[in-house]
């Protein structure tokens, strides 16, 4: 496995960045026809180790025009709502956008509503809840399923090794960018801190497919009904006690998959026995107080 536990913050010279890009995308000979184009691509990743991580990752064993087509896609980062750095977002949605599948995108992003050191159980039983693997019907196949999707991602280095092998983990940098990507191109909607306008906004709220909640101020003020008929996956985890509207999952009866997390209930809103599609239910660490 060429995982990394961690990738330092700072910036990479010109010869420290090339000699990563070329561990991490397979040596270079002197007069392969690749090397300038590998040169110039490695330039766009701007020195930041992340960035060169994750497209030489992604980069390896590719031809030359597809290296060329890298270059031309990494001089045109395409996310107004990336607030870190914009070679860092460029580099990580070029490497997302050539993962092999719709399948192992999905699992990607859904590592974005775990977060640092997350469980590949809980994968499991997300990719398992939502039917996002064909075929893919036991918690075993899931499993099997999932442990090379991960394996995949950290090769790519859009994921990384944890403290146990029960568990992966994310770069800061890469799951702020899966955030984003997950928001702008797929209707999921992970919340961390500080509320944004899509959550006031009704008519989009009728389009996220995903919504994960870890943000204090929304938690504390739950809306007495979500207005989320498209909803097939809802997260929220909070440590503290939490009171769920009874109606609040009234409007979301395509659900699927609902996990809520470490909190302390009064009890389950009623709201639930109208989920006819519920396929999983997680109540991890959380205590029902009646």
């Amino acid at each position: 496995m060429d995982a990394q536990k961690n990738f330092p913050i700072g910036f990479l010279n010109e010869k420290e960045a090339w000699d990563l890009f070329k561990k991490k995308a397979g040596e270079c000979d002197e007069s392969c026809d690749l090397k300038p184009v590998a040169m110039e691509v490695a330039k766009k990743c701007a020195g930041l180790p992340i960035a060169i991580a994750t497209v030489a990752g992604a980069s390896r064993n590719k031809r030359l025009f597809e290296w060329k087509n890298a270059l031309r896609e990494l001089e045109r980062p395409s996310s107004s709502n990336f607030t870190g750095i914009a070679a860092a977002y460029s580099a990580i949605e070029w490497s997302f956008n050539y993962l092999e599948s719709e399948e192992v995108k999905l699992t990607f992003l859904l590592c974005s509503v775990i977060g640092h050191n997350g469980l590949i159980e809980d994968l499991v039983r997300y990719t398992l809840g939502l039917g996002l693997f064909d075929g893919v019907h036991t918690i075993e196949e899931a499993r099997n399923k999932v442990l090379t999707v991960v394996a995949n991602l950290k090769a790519s280095a859009l994921l990384l090794d944890s403290y146990n092998y029960k568990l992966f983990d994310i770069h800061d940098v890469v799951w702020d960018a899966a955030i984003a990507i997950a928001l702008k191109d797929y209707r999921m909607l992970v919340l961390r801190d500080h509320p944004p306008k899509e959550w006031s906004d009704k008519e989009k709220m009728k389009t996220w497919s995903v919504i994960s909640l870890r943000c204090p101020q929304i938690i504390a003020n739950l809306p007495k009904e979500m207005e989320c008929s498209g909803l097939s996956f809802f997260h929220m985890a909070y440590d503290g006690a939490v009171k769920i509207p009874l109606n609040f999952f009234k409007q979301t009866e395509g659900l699927k998959a609902l996990d809520l997390v470490g909190m302390q209930l009064p009890s389950l809103p009623e709201s639930i026995i109208q989920l006819a599609d519920l396929r999983m239910l997680c109540l991890k660490n959380v205590q029902l107080m009646t």
